[in-house]
């Protein structure tokens, strides 16, 4: 089991909401488990992440494909019908050497 800081480097909360359609996607998020699988149908032009690192109040960041999201803030991600896309969320904590991944792999249904 994970000890220390390394302990504490998770997302906290994880969303995901879609772009066109007022919904979150039903994923059960769980800060021990770094890989997701979401499907989403075609009329959803991609989704919005967001998320919380635990012990965000410590320093810890977290950054969805390169951009760091505050508490409130979401990452636009756009896919194409049919495409399947890895979505990166990165969680550092305060030594800012310290990290997590998190992989979230969305696919939108062909047109």
């Amino acid at each position: 089991a994970a000890s220390g800081i390394d302990a504490t480097v998770r997302l906290q909360t994880c969303a995901v909401l879609m772009n066109d359609l007022s919904a979150h996607a039903t994923f059960a998020f769980d800060p021990e488990v770094f890989s997701y699988d979401l499907d989403i149908v075609t009329e959803e032009t991609g989704v919005k992440i967001q998320g919380r690192a635990m012990g965000d109040y410590d320093g810890a960041t977290v950054t969805c494909e390169g951009t760091t999201l505050s508490k409130t803030e979401t990452r636009a991600i756009a896919i194409s019908a049919g495409e399947e896309k890895e979505i990166n969320i990165v969680v550092t904590a305060i030594d800012t050497e310290t990290e997590k991944e998190y992989i979230i792999t969305v696919t939108r249904a062909a047109a």
